[in-house]
């Protein structure tokens, strides 16, 4: 039985299978993510001479939180989740927001720069998490993600983070998929 040195993922699933998928994998594997472009139907990264899509992370600020142990994180990405579709019971919860700088959209990942920022974005966003908010325990996730980048989330959930609790939308309703913890 050989060591396995690469592993090539191309992902169509719901989004709570495909984070699984990243998370399985984690980041200790070398793993190429491809991501489906819905324009062309393929799964060829496009070589544009265009800069990939950025994205930021923005968060509440420390102060005025006390021991919160619950936080809520959207990623709003391929679209974009308002905290008034959020359960009730997120609304009223600090919400940490990772999204596209641009229009979010289907297509946001065309090129493989964009996943890479995505990534060095969310890890940044984690590690801030951890600085800022070391009290919290529980991350409620809610995401309009591609797959590509859904599987890079699923990959980017270390030892440090707060157990992640996925959420996914099912009949217009934000409804809880699975849970995540290292």
């Amino acid at each position: 039985m050989g060591v396995v040195e690469h592993v090539s993922v191309f992902s169509i699933a719901r989004l709570p299978l495909v984070v699984y998928a990243g998370f399985r994998l984690d980041d200790a594997w070398a793993v190429e993510v491809y991501q489906r472009h819905r324009e062309s139907q393929d799964w060829v990264w496009r070589s544009l001479d265009l800069p990939p899509t950025q994205f930021e992370c923005t968060g509440p600020a420390a102060e005025g939180e006390g021991g919160v142990e619950d936080h809520v994180l959207l990623l709003n990405v391929s679209g974009t989740i308002e905290p008034a579709e959020l359960p009730v019971e997120h609304q009223a919860l600090p919400i940490h927001r990772l999204a596209a700088t641009g229009t979010p959209g289907p297509d946001v990942l065309l090129v493989r720069g964009a996943l890479q920022a995505f990534e060095r974005v969310l890890r940044l966003c984690f590690a801030e998490l951890e600085k800022k908010h070391p009290q919290v325990k529980r991350l409620f996730v809610h995401g309009a993600l591609p797959v590509a980048a859904a599987v890079t989330f699923g990959r980017c959930i270390g030892p440090h983070c707060p157990t992640i609790h996925l959420y996914e939308a099912v009949d217009g309703q934000r409804r809880f998929a699975m849970e995540f913890s290292r």
